[in-house]
């Protein structure tokens, strides 16, 4: 296993990103028990997220799905925080999903929490399972890279970019 990087994404847990010799992505969090759960500044200016986003985490449950998808972020009357919705795509071997989900997020420094709600199931094959809404806690590592854990059912590392493609 080689450490691939490390984030702090709040004042409680320490995560480590590593990959394992089958190419596999796995996270690895240390949590303290129950502890109250704050966002920590880390410094004055945050990075300007809003717009187009992609995003792809590592694999999860067992090793056996990945979830891909796009997110537009867009900032509301509050400071630091800001509205989105995105579609993701599961990929499991015996099922799969798309899924369009609103969210909120909240900014402190270079953290962001998102908790978003399903809005519709566009489409799951071969047949309808449960699908929690998912929730992010991502660093901003710069405005054009964000990453940190997906927080739902499953959890994975997740890495978010800046969606280049050109719009018609």
């Amino acid at each position: 296993m080689r450490a691939i990087s490390s984030f702090k994404p709040s004042s409680i847990r320490k995560c480590v990103f590593a990959s394992l010799a089958s190419g596999v992505l796995m996270t690895v969090c240390i949590s303290p028990a129950a502890s109250a759960h704050t966002l920590q500044p880390i410094s004055d200016k945050a990075a300007n997220i809003t717009g187009s986003w992609v995003f792809e985490t590592g694999r999860y449950n067992q090793g056996t799905c990945k979830l891909t998808g796009q997110m537009y972020i867009r900032p509301t009357s509050q400071p630091n925080q800001y509205s989105c919705e995105f579609t993701t795509f599961e990929k499991c071997p015996s099922v799969s999903a798309e899924v369009e989900q609103v969210c909120s997020l909240r900014v402190e420094g270079d953290q962001a929490a998102f908790v978003s709600k399903i809005k519709r199931i566009a489409e799951q094959k071969p047949f309808a399972y449960e699908y929690a809404p998912d929730d992010w806690r991502l660093t901003i590592k710069s405005t054009d890279e964000m990453i940190g854990t997906l927080e739902s059912a499953s959890r994975a590392y997740v890495i978010f970019k800046r969606d280049t493609a050109p719009t018609s």
